[in-house]
């Protein structure tokens, strides 16, 4: 999912209505397993309420910069300390992967954060 690029500005966290999803997606049948795609992990929680299960995510580059035992420093919309910065979040019944990647962004060095490649396995549940 590739959100309209006002949700990308700078300095600025736009909310996200929320009928958006069904309005960029559309609605979803129950009974499915959803994997979503989206770029930008700061909407998380409305990728979950929309009902995608698993979410893969990127954008914020492990929060640019790391401090050891503190994480990502700042997003690339420079919010500090972002609350997504890498790792696996979950929310209600999803799940959201988001990597660091191995770019750079905006700052072209990545203090205290080794670029990574994530790989996932799935597996069919018990009942299917």
């Amino acid at each position: 999912l590739m959100l309209d690029y006002t949700f990308y500005k700078k300095m600025e966290s736009k909310k996200m209505s929320p009928d958006y999803m069904n309005q960029v997606m559309g609605t979803l049948d129950d009974g499915m397993f959803r994997i979503l795609i989206a770029h930008h992990p700061g909407y998380f929680e409305n990728y979950a309420k929309w009902g995608a299960n698993l979410v893969f995510s990127g954008h914020y580059h492990g929060g640019m910069a790391r401090l050891p035992l503190i994480g990502g420093v700042i997003s690339p919309s420079m919010r500090p300390f972002p609350r997504y910065d890498m790792g696996e979040y979950k929310n209600g019944d999803a799940t959201m992967i988001l990597s660091s990647g191995i770019g750079t962004h905006t700052i072209r060095l990545r203090p205290f954060n080794p670029p990574e490649i994530v790989v996932v396995t799935l597996h069919a549940g018990e009942n299917d």
